[in-house]
């Protein structure tokens, strides 16, 4: 397993068991947030390949018009998009990955160098969950956040857990003194992990206790310290059900 942080003393609360599309501009090579289904006008060279990337995930297909362009799979799960010669019209590619991000993306033929498209989605990444209500009121359930935690307190990432870009994480609002910012997220098939980090930006010390970071959605609660000096740092661990968070 891979290791994420130093061990932390465990501190751990379980809570009880409870029942877009826009268009975005690309400019250059910079990331572009969207969301799934979005649909994102993009300038294209049409006259070198142009390199399509899904941060976090790996393109599992890519579908447009018969004979408007061609792909080429690459080892990093991205695809090289070349328009075919002559070509001056826009037309719609659909991009598919393989965690069920959609994308659709307005091609823009220009005489111009290939150039690199890097989309990053916004949602948090999709797994088929049709077990997840009787995987929630098995007898095992307990048990299994009980585990996930103390792995984490231990710095190891559980067991079919990925990383995924802090990017992807939805936003959270506790009503706690302290300023709270997304440092890591895990992603596993039923439920998510996101790493804080917390930082006291009064002048005097702060009493932290897990229950002030429930909200619903929120599945166990563990702090690396509960007492931040002024100015002083630690972490928050939150393990929520797969999809909660505020779709802000």
């Amino acid at each position: 397993m891979k290791k994420i942080t130093k061990k932390l003393i465990p501190l751990i609360i379980i809570s009880a068991i409870s029942t877009a599309t826009q268009a975005a501009y690309v400019a250059g090579a910079q990331p572009i947030m969207f969301g799934n289904d979005a649909l994102v006008h993009a300038v294209f060279s049409k006259v070198s390949p142009n390199r399509v990337i899904v941060q976090g995930e790996k393109i599992v297909g890519v579908d447009g018009p018969d004979g408007a362009y061609e792909v080429q799979k690459t080892a990093d799960g991205g695809a090289l998009v070349s328009l075919a010669q002559g070509i001056d019209q826009n037309f719609t590619l659909y991009i598919v990955t393989d965690k069920n991000s959609a994308l659709s993306i307005d091609v823009v033929p220009r005489n111009i160098p290939g150039k690199t498209l890097s989309f990053v989605p916004n949602d948090p990444p999709m797994k088929a969950k049709t077990d997840a209500p009787n995987w929630e009121e098995g007898q095992s359930y307990e048990k299994t956040l009980i585990d996930i935690s103390k792995n984490i307190l231990n710095g190891v990432i559980p067991q079919d857990f990925s990383e995924y870009p802090i990017s992807r994480d939805l936003p959270y609002h506790p009503n706690v003194p302290v300023n709270i910012k997304g440092d890591k997220q895990f992603v596993g098939p039923h439920l998510r992990i996101v790493r804080y980090v917390l930082t006291n930006p009064s002048y005097l010390s702060v009493q932290l206790t897990e229950k002030m970071f429930y909200q619903p959605g929120v599945r166990a609660v563990m702090l690396s310290n509960r007492n931040l000096y002024s100015q002083g740092q630690g972490y928050l661990f939150v393990i929520y059900n797969f999809d909660s968070g505020s779709k802000e």
